[in-house]
């Protein structure tokens, strides 16, 4: 079958892991016990993103913004988690992660159908 020009620019993969909660803290908020039981390998997508430094109470952040396109039907919510973006062409891996989902966007066809999903996540790391 041959790819989709949409398709065509998924020139990376990345696994998507879900979380298993399975225990809550004293306030009642779950717990995240475990990433890896529940995950999706291999999947395809683009990785877009930009880096910014900050300075929080006398600490150099470093805050990374992603847009992340997956095909239609791939299983990501804004509980899930993005780890190994890797180019296909090497299987480099361009970010190790784990990027935190802030929103999925499924984006239609013009005149309707499912055409992919978009996932903005973000990486914050102290430098």
């Amino acid at each position: 079958m041959a790819k989709t020009n949409f398709e065509s620019i998924l020139t990376m993969t990345c696994t998507v892991q879900h979380t298993t909660e399975t225990t809550t803290d004293a306030h009642g908020q779950p717990i995240i016990d475990d990433w890896t039981s529940d995950q999706d390998t291999g999947v395809p997508c683009l990785l877009e993103g930009t880096a910014s430094n900050e300075v929080i109470d006398g600490k150099r952040i470093v805050v990374k913004d992603f847009n992340l396109m997956l095909p239609a039907g791939t299983d990501i919510t804004e509980d899930s988690r993005v780890v190994n973006v890797a180019r296909t062409s090497d299987s480099s891996v361009v970010e190790a992660g784990p990027l935190s989902v802030l929103r999925v966007t499924a984006c239609d066809e013009i005149g309707g159908g499912a055409h992919h999903i978009e996932a903005m996540m973000d990486f914050v790391e102290e430098d």
